[in-house]
């Protein structure tokens, strides 16, 4: 029977860890089984020196750092095409903790639409880069947060006209247009 790393023992619950040398004779192994509460601080120790060593590799090896970042905005944009309802989401809970913001949404409690709502122009997401077109996701009384009932996605073009212009501003224009 060959046993891997969190194979549980039966009689007393403890978890394998894997083959050890014994100190006085470095040519003979013996199993290594750890309780449950040390396997998890082993597992967050080797995993805290996995990245340590991930992170000296990018430093010194600018080949492997330029693939790692490839790679890595590869899998977002991949997960924006795929998911992009539960991306709007993650993205803006860490907005909102960053900036102290209440926010309770979740990827089912609002809908991308086909059109912005504002300005009725096609929303269209983009491969890594905002754009006019891009659908974002909007608080529809802004001192309520991010919050269930309160957002809507319109387009980012709308999103800024909202944020820079006063509805004042904004009737202005329309009345000073020329055509």
């Amino acid at each position: 029977l060959m046993l891997k790393r969190g194979d549980i023992r039966e009689k007393d619950g403890f978890i394998f860890w894997g083959m050890e040398r014994k100190w006085y004779n470095k040519a003979e192994f013996r199993e290594k089984w750890l309780s449950p509460e040390a396997f998890a601080k082993r597992r967050v120790a080797a995993a805290a020196s996995s990245l340590k060593s991930q992170t000296t590799r990018m430093a010194l090896d600018p080949v492997y750092a330029t693939a790692k970042r490839e790679d890595s905005a590869n899998r977002m944009r991949e997960a924006w095409l795929v998911r992009p309802k539960e991306m709007m989401v993650v993205r803006k809970r860490a907005f909102c903790k960053k900036h102290g913001i209440a926010f309770n949404l979740v990827a089912t409690d609002f809908e991308i639409p086909e059109v912005c709502p504002l300005l009725g122009i096609k929303l269209v997401r983009g491969l890594g880069v905002a754009h006019a077109n891009s659908p974002e996701l909007d608080r529809v009384i802004p001192s309520a947060g991010y919050t269930k009932g309160n957002v809507w996605v319109i387009s980012r073009k709308a999103n800024m006209i909202k944020t820079n212009a006063t509805i004042e501003e904004v009737r202005l224009v329309a009345a000073n247009w020329p055509w």
